[in-house]
């Protein structure tokens, strides 16, 4: 309909919007429920009432007076609970009232109550560049409405109007992210968390190199299939995608050319093949190239006439004199010489073997000449004729002699060392005398910091550190290993610390020592007594020792001056010691002691360590180089192993002690190398067979070498072109990928330099390891040999251009430079490193107020700055400073509250007045400020006692109440503060009743001071002692009253409706309708004076049943034909339905039935027969 005022757009569905008003209202809950009761209307005629959402469509029923200003009630049940909706009341046809609102379901409007803190999910800080994060905080009662707000460097996803969002960050950069709930009527108070968004670092890798046949190859757990440039995506040290770009460069296999030849009707072996027949073959060595790929090598095999044939065989030490050899029987040396076609001198090593290559096919005699003083051959010559296709004759000496002495040997290895965990020795020993060792045993002691656990042996005892093994009588050529595990500790050690063992077996004398020896025996070790560094050397022979004992320090790999010319100051005799202290600052110490001149063991230098010591007790500490001088030359009857922890030498790889000084390892003449040997078993399944060949350099003497200590048990064999075998037979090493720790296995061996090695000379040494169907080389060890016994290193750091030595430098180099001293001659090597001149550009930025210090002054302004400085070379570098001064962001907010009230401000709750001050970080580490300046106003109290009649309403500060109570109101005062109003509300009780009513027509309704009688609404008001209005609303309706006549005759003197008829007669009947009101029946009575005629008796008519559902029945009882009609009527004497006549038989009892669909009220049945007229009532329900 029409609209005249209020929000123009809104439909009214009730009627006509003419003089409506509207508030606000925020949904409680999905159901709502308004009653409204108007009073003091203008016109009398009452109001409308609806619910509206924001879009101005209704959400609830409709009200409407309907013109008689009665109370109503609208329902609403779809509503969005902390949503917005308007209540519009309008005047029912332009009329004024005054109005009481009850509602159920809503909220007042008032402010929103404070935000709690922003959550973020997920709730990572800092944030990387493209990541998605949702902020939220929990509903804030009286909001309608969020505004949010959030830093440029963010997108936002969805919506931001509700009390979440979420947002993805696009760069790097910092802000704040604030969200400030409110309603339309009221702004509320901000929530905000501040935001940190890193950048993300690329990563660019140094190039990776693979063989092509590598492919597939797996980087850091990336696979790449093929060459090329990859980008992988990977999360950085703060979390945060980094762009990782590896480049894998492909390297071709190295083809190789080799030339065999083959004496007529011979053969050659390469590689485990053996080729009988001329022609070319190709061989792949896996991982023999230099760059590290298969070498492709062909070999073409052709004959040759001459050179094709040699004799190689030992001296044996014939204990029996039964010339032939026998277990145990030992090796000796001597001189042979080769009688033929040339006469040649044979060189017999220290271990008696002897080879001669490349003969022509002939007659040849191999004399024995006496280099053995009482030693007699088994025959002074043997003849040889060369020639066929045997290549290699094996041709044995047996000489016998007076002496017998036994040789023990012990060696000591370690396969790896592991903190915190069991780890495995491993222990060789061998008699190579041609006497018995009676009573030997075996002393194993521990490193400190290892705790002994078993041993697969019997042990005679543990003595702290010490676990003696006994061997009993250990016969000529006897050799046997055992295993021994320890715990190496967790505590007090690092990975990279040096571990050092030692094993030695007695007797440990020789038979026949030197006449010059004077007994006594020295021995030193080191300790760290926690402030301090101390060595010990004691003499443990039975005689004294020379006076004047030297030593020499070295600390890490520097030696110390003031040591070189170092000496007890007197000698040691048997049990004496001398100690010498050092600050304990963790460097690693070094004494080297020489033994007693003609000591008959091996061992001619004392070497001990102190590694890991230092005042602090921090693991601040130099490590590594234990190894890199080594523990000096072992006797064969002691043995040391030094190893450090978590270097995971595994695979193919060799190593040797001492590595060397420096990355040229430099070592000194007269060093014994020991070399180890690593393998493991990276194939698929068990490798029964290993088979190691080592080519030995000819800057070694290869007649000292000496297998050590093995994880497994081996075969030593000496081939020709000083070749040396190493053959585990049945080894059973587990692959890699069921048995990690079991499929690594080692071997040692040790090993004299040559007596005539030249300063400059490079030894170099690796080997060739058959394992199962794969061939490897390992990597090649290589050292540097100076003749000068002390290296003493220094490093120098020059500028381009400058002067060492008298020589210009421009490059990175080294010099040697060789230092005469009293008892060592020391070799000083200098490493020269060359810096060049730089320009190193520095972009910087600086908050405003603060400074940068550069050049020695203190920078605020932003410009461009230039310094000059000294590198770490001291070369010039030129240094140019690009400085940013940053703005800091100030933000002053005046606010001012009431008191009581509490201020919720940046993650505070502030009560009190003040200046509140908070800052966020920005990209440059400045300072974004925000201030709050609080004021607090005073409240003002006010109190009302009053008192309402149930259904009105009191207003006060712009709230209404309806109930009994105490109320608290806030009101703005003129300060902007609370007014409180405390409201005391009685409310006293009025009754509303509504009445049905419903009388007769002719009767009357007494109602209040009325009396009515006919149909209608009707209203009474009045008033109880508490001066409220009772009311009451009467709806009264009015039933009809019917009147029908009915015509019969009867017989004279007969009776009807309980009456004697004598003569015609008026007769009313009054019955009770369905509504409860009299219907009046009138019957005209005529008397038949025929005497014979039959009169239709009550009791020959019936209805059956009655009362009925309009299905019945007529029964009449006849004594002879009757002609009979029957008519219904209902109550007003309206026919409803009518039987024909019908010629019934006599004396019958006769049915006449009805099935009519009859309302449900009071009806006539009127009957007439040839013998009179019946009027019947029945029911139907």
């Amino acid at each position: 309909g029409g609209y005249t005022q209020g929000i123009e757009g809104a439909q009214f569905p009730c009627g006509t919007a003419e003089n409506s008003a509207w508030l606000s209202i925020i949904a409680a809950s999905e159901n709502m429920s308004i009653s409204i009761v108007a009073s003091d209307c203008v016109n009398g005629d009452g109001v409308e009432l609806l619910l509206y959402d924001t879009n101005l469509e209704p959400v609830s029923t409709c009200f409407s007076s309907g013109g008689l200003n009665i109370p109503g009630n609208i329902t609403a049940d779809t509503l969005v609970p902390g949503e917005f909706y308007w209540i519009m009341i309008d005047g029912f046809a332009g009329d004024i009232c005054e109005v009481t609102l009850t509602i159920t379901g809503g909220v007042s409007t008032g402010p929103p109550d404070p935000p709690g803190s922003i959550r973020a999910i997920p709730d990572v800080s800092p944030l990387c560049s493209g990541t998605q994060v949702c902020y939220e905080i929990d509903p804030v009662q009286n909001a309608t409405e969020y505004d949010w707000e959030w830093p440029p460097n963010a997108t936002l996803i969805g919506s931001d109007t509700t009390n979440k969002i979420c947002l993805l960050y696009n760069s790097n950069g910092s802000g704040i992210v604030r969200v400030t709930p409110s309603n339309p009527c009221f702004p509320g108070v901000p929530a905000v968390t501040p935001v940190v968004v890193l950048p993300i670092p690329p990563t660019i890798l140094p190039p990776f190199f693979f063989c092509l046949d590598d492919f597939p190859v797996q980087i850091n757990g990336n696979t790449f299939r093929q060459p090329g440039t990859y980008n992988i995506t990977r999360q950085s040290y703060f979390g945060c995608d980094s762009i990782i770009q590896y480049i894998i460069v492909p390297l071709p296999q190295v083809p190789a050319f080799l030339e065999l030849p083959i004496c007529p009707g011979g053969c050659t072996t390469f590689l485990d093949s053996t080729f009988c027949t001329l022609g070319t073959r190709q061989f792949r060595i896996k991982d023999a190239a230099a760059n590290g790929c298969d070498s492709i090598i062909n070999i073409n095999i052709y004959e040759v006439g001459e050179g094709c044939y040699g004799i190689e065989g030992q001296i044996v030490d014939d204990y029996n004199g039964n010339c032939a050899k026998d277990l145990g029987e030992g090796i000796l040396g001597g001189n042979l010489t080769l009688y033929g076609t040339d006469t040649i001198a044979v060189q017999v090593d220290s271990h008696g073997h002897y080879q001669i290559q490349n003969l022509n096919p002939g007659d040849y005699t191999l004399v024995f000449d006496d280099g053995l003083q009482d030693y007699q051959p088994c025959e002074d010559s043997i003849q040889l004729t060369l020639g066929g296709n045997q290549l290699v004759f094996e041709k044995d000496f047996y000489v016998t002699g007076p002496a017998r002495c036994y040789d023990l040997s012990v060696f000591l290895g370690v396969n790896y060392l592991k903190r915190c965990t069991t780890n495995r020795y491993y222990v060789n020993y061998c008699n190579s005398g041609n006497a018995t060792a009676n009573d030997a045993h075996i002393i194993v002691e521990l490193d400190p910091f290892m705790t002994f656990e078993s041993a697969s042996r019997p042990y005679d005892y543990v003595d702290g550190q010490k676990i003696k093994f006994s061997l009993g009588n250990v016969g000529p050529g006897v050799c046997g290993r055992f295993t021994v595990d320890v715990n190496l500790s967790c505590s007090n050690t690092i990975d990279g610390m040096t571990h050092c063992s030692e094993a030695t077996i007695f007797p440990n004398i020789p038979c026949t020592p030197s006449p010059a020896w004077s007994g006594a025996v020295l021995d030193v070790f080191g300790q760290c007594l926690g402030d301090s560094v101390s060595f010990t050397i004691r003499n443990i022979g039975e005689s004294p020792s020379r006076p004047n004992i030297s030593y020499l320090i070295i600390e890490d790999q520097v030696v110390l001056r003031d040591t070189i010319f170092a000496r007890t100051d007197a000698g040691l005799n048997p049990g004496e010691t001398r100690t010498i202290e050092f600050p304990a600052n963790g460097v690693t110490y070094r004494i080297e002691v020489p033994q007693e001149p003609f000591y008959p063991g091996k061992r001619d230098k004392l070497v001990a360590y102190v590694e890991g010591c230092k005042a602090d007790g921090s693991g601040d500490f130099s490590t590594g180089f234990v190894a890199t001088l080594g523990v000096g030359a072992d006797d064969q009857t002691s043995d040391i192993e030094c190893k450090q922890t978590g270097l995971g030498e595994y695979d193919l790889t060799k190593n040797c002690i001492p590595k060397g000084l420096g990355p040229q390892h430099f070592i000194t003449k007269d060093l014994e190398l020991e070399y180890k040997i690593h393998f493991q078993n990276t194939l698929n399944d068990t490798v029964d067979q290993i088979v190691i060949r080592d080519t030995i350099s000819d800057m070694l003497d290869l007649s000292t070498l000496l297998p050590g200590a093995s994880s497994h048990p081996y075969q030593f064999n000496r081939l020709p072109n000083r070749v040396v075998e190493f053959v585990f037979s049945n080894a059973q090493l587990p692959p890699i990928a069921t048995n990690e720790e079991g499929s690594i296995g080692f071997v040692n061996f040790r090993i004299q330099q040559v007596p005539d090695i030249k300063q400059g000379n490079t030894i170099e040494n690796n080997a060739f390891i058959y394992m199962g169907a794969d061939t490897s080389y390992t990597n090649t060890f290589f050292h540097n040999v100076v003749v000068n016994e002390v290296l003493v290193f220094d490093e120098k750091m020059l500028c381009e251009g400058d002067y060492f030595a008298g020589m210009q430098v421009s490059a990175d180099t080294f010099f040697i430079d060789t230092i005469s001293l009293y008892f060592y001659d020391s070799i000083v090597v200098t490493t020269i490193k060359v810096g060049q001149p730089t320009l190193d550009s520095i972009d910087a930025n600086i908050c405003q107020g603060t400074s940068y210090l550069f050049a020695g002054e203190d920078l605020e302004a932003q410009g461009t700055y230039f310094d000059s400085l000294s590198t770490t070379f001291g070369c010039d570098s030129i240094i140019l400073l690009n400085l940013n001064v940053q703005d800091i962001y100030l933000s002053t907010t005046a606010l001012s509250f009431c008191e009581g009230d509490t201020v919720y401000w940046e993650n505070m709750a502030l009560v009190e007045t003040g200046l509140y001050e908070v800052s966020y970080i920005t990209q440059y580490g400045c300072d974004s400020i925000f201030q709050l300046q609080l004021d607090q106003v005073a409240v003002f109290e006010t109190q009302i006692d009053t008192s309402i009649c149930q259904g009105q309403a009191v207003t006060a500060g712009g709230q209404t109440f309806t109930t009994s109570g105490t109320f608290t109101i806030g009101l703005l005062s003129t300060a902007g503060c609370d007014s409180l109003i405390t409201v005391n509300l009685q409310v006293f009780e009025t009754s509303t009743d509504t009445l049905s009513e419903r009388i007769c027509e002719r009767d009357y309704f007494y109602f209040g001071t009325d009396t009515l009688s006919g149909p209608g609404t009707y209203l009474n008001i009045e008033q109880n002692a508490n001066g409220c209005d009772s009311t009451t609303l009467l709806f009264l309706e009015v039933d009809p009253a019917y009147e029908i006549a009915i015509d019969t005759t009867i017989k004279k003197d007969s009776s009807f409706l309980g009456v004697v008829i004598k003569t015609d007669t008026l007769l009313v009947q009054n019955l009770l309708t369905m509504e409860g009101c009299d219907s009046i029946v009138s019957y005209m009575v005529s008397v038949d004076l025929s005497a014979n005629r039959e009169i239709l008796r009550d009791d020959l008519v019936r209805i059956v049943p009655n009362p009925n559902d309009g299905s019945f029945y007529l029964q009449l009882d006849l004594t002879d034909e009757w002609l009979v009609e029957c008519r219904v009527l209902d109550i007003k004497g309206i026919e409803m339905g009518r039987k024909k006549a019908e010629s019934m038989r006599t004396k019958e009892k006769s049915k006449i039935w009805f099935e009519e669909d009859y309302p449900p009220g009071m009806y006539y049945l009127w009957i007439q027969t040839n013998k009179g007229i019946r009027v019947r009532q029945f029911l139907v329900f």
